[in-house]
């Protein structure tokens, strides 16, 4: 195998620097050379990517940013909040990905998940903050993953170039054993492509919608009482009596072969006492 890859790499090389005088039979003679050209051309041109890499970095305009938080605050009317909130994502393109709604015997809860375009991500948490009086939690992360981004980049691009070398090593190749390793590289260098592919879709995707979880909730009128008022003692009341009452009869159950025995002893004592009546009549 290692034979073969070395002789793929004399191949490219010397393709390449030979005039168009015929297609020459993959042998073995010449390794050395051509194939230490192959590796200081790599070479030059992995460290050319990496310099070009470093000033696209260093650009602040091009910075790939992930932008995603979190905000609660209390609503007056969580239908009417809603109803705004979907105004605000009408407005600047986004959309609501999930929605919870819970239902307490104090509370209505709503949670919703919102992707928002990355440029209107702060005008639309302004927007936001504009419905509610005041925000009870708010979270903001930022992530930069420019370098990440850039370098996904370069090792597509380097991967793409080698699979096209191999493409057309394989026009080349003259027996079956070398057009099935040459396949194999492609088909290698292919999962690699589309693993990194997949990479760079998800980063984009993150990047160019923020996420913002919002959470907020509305109490209900009436639902709870004073602490200091009559219908709030009278609750506790009978709730630590009932608490009470549970105990005793735990405590019962815990006790249960002494009272066996005491039955027992009672039961003795009454047998004996009679006989002693008995016996004196």
């Amino acid at each position: 195998m290692k034979f073969f890859l070395s002789l793929i790499l004399v191949v490219i090389l010397f393709s390449s620097c030979q005039d168009s005088s015929g297609e020459r039979s993959m042998t073995s003679d010449s390794l050395d050379s051509p194939a230490k050209a192959f590796g200081d051309e790599v070479e030059a041109d992995t460290k050319k990517s990496k310099v070009e890499d470093e000033k696209e970095s260093n650009s602040v305009a091009e910075r790939k940013l992930i932008k995603k938080g979190s905000i609660a605050f209390e609503s007056s009317d969580v239908n009417e909040t809603k109803r705004e909130i979907n105004k605000l994502v009408s407005k600047y393109r986004g959309y609501i990905g999930n929605e919870h709604i819970n239902k307490e015997y104090d509370r209505i809860s709503h949670s919703l998940t919102v992707r928002i375009p990355s440029e209107y991500f702060d005008a639309f948490l302004e927007g936001i903050s504009s419905v509610t009086k005041e925000l009870e939690d708010k979270s903001i992360h930022v992530e930069d993953v420019t370098e990440e981004f850039i370098d996904i980049q370069a090792r597509i691009k380097t991967k793409k170039a080698v699979e096209a070398r191999y493409e057309e090593l394989l026009s080349r190749a003259n027996t079956i054993e070398e057009i099935l390793k040459v396949e194999n590289q492609i088909g290698s260098l292919r999962a690699e492509i589309e693993s990194m592919e997949g990479r760079l879709r998800y980063l984009k995707n993150r990047v160019g919608l923020s996420t913002l979880n919002i959470d907020y909730y509305q109490k209900i009128e009436g639902s709870v009482d004073s602490p200091d008022s009559f219908g709030s003692k009278f609750k506790d009341a009978l709730y630590k009596g009932w608490q009470g009452f549970e105990l005793l009869v735990i405590g019962i159950a815990h006790l249960w072969i002494i009272i066996v025995l005491v039955f027992i002893g009672y039961f003795i004592y009454k047998l004996r006492k009679k006989r002693r009546k008995n016996k004196e009549l």
